[in-house]
């Protein structure tokens, strides 16, 4: 009998040890928050088109004004970005070789942010 009650208690420990971790698991990787987007110059001679801009960087300020993510956007490529952050006010900052640009944006936990800087060119 002793045995037995031993056994369950260990199974039942075990079961909810599993639970918890799972559920912490579950609940850290919901916290944050994506922030993902698109810096693109579209126009130009018809019929026109999009592309990435060279020398572009898409900095992240907290409501402190404070950086603190930045990332460099491969020249010559697609223009795409992406961030994670902890859930808060920010703003983007945006600078090219030519263009700039900022947004503010609230990033909620669990969500995905998405936002695009287009510019047109003549």
């Amino acid at each position: 009998m002793n045995r037995t009650v031993a056994l369950l208690t260990a199974l039942l420990f075990l079961l909810v040890a599993s639970c918890v971790a799972g559920c912490v698991g579950a609940h850290t990787s919901a916290r944050g928050a994506r922030v993902v987007g698109l810096v693109e110059a579209c126009g130009g001679p018809p019929p026109g088109r999009c592309g990435g801009l060279n020398g572009t960087s898409v900095a992240v300020l907290n409501a402190k004004h404070r950086l603190v993510a930045k990332e460099a956007l491969v020249e010559n490529g697609p223009g795409k970005f992406s961030f994670r952050l902890v859930p808060g006010r920010y703003t983007l900052v945006l600078t090219t070789d030519i263009f700039s640009g900022r947004r503010n944006i609230t990033a909620i936990a669990g969500k995905t942010i998405r936002t695009n800087f287009i510019f047109s060119i003549p």
